[in-house]
């Protein structure tokens, strides 16, 4: 995992998670430094911190519209450029249209 990859879903586990207290990169307070407990566990253990991200992302992995079509109907094949997602789907997803279907595809789904 690279350094924009571990920002990423470390923005993302923060937004999913309940508080930082119930946070995988929870490690104690330090009140004297004024650093969070993740910021801590990145300053003292990063490869704590970068392990139990890897571990937080195996256990939630990003939902995307590939990954739900494919569930639903797993035998589908998807060729990603040929065919667009609001027309399979009769929905406006997006409100724009690159001629890219790859790209909406591999949208994260927002819940």
């Amino acid at each position: 995992m690279n350094a924009l990859e571990y920002f990423k879903v470390m923005k993302r586990m923060c937004e999913k998670v309940d508080s930082c207290e119930t946070c995988p990169l929870q490690y104690g307070e330090d009140y004297e430094t004024g650093l969070d407990n993740c910021d801590r566990l990145e300053f003292d253990f990063p490869e704590i911190a970068i392990s139990k991200v890897e571990d937080w992302l195996k256990e939630n992995p990003i939902k995307t519209y590939r990954g739900l079509l494919l569930e639903k109907l797993p035998n589908y094949d998807l060729n990603e450029d040929s065919i667009c997602i609001d027309d399979l789907m009769g929905t406006n997803l997006f409100d724009y249209c690159n001629d890219d279907c790859k790209t909406c595809w591999w949208q994260e789904i927002k819940e």
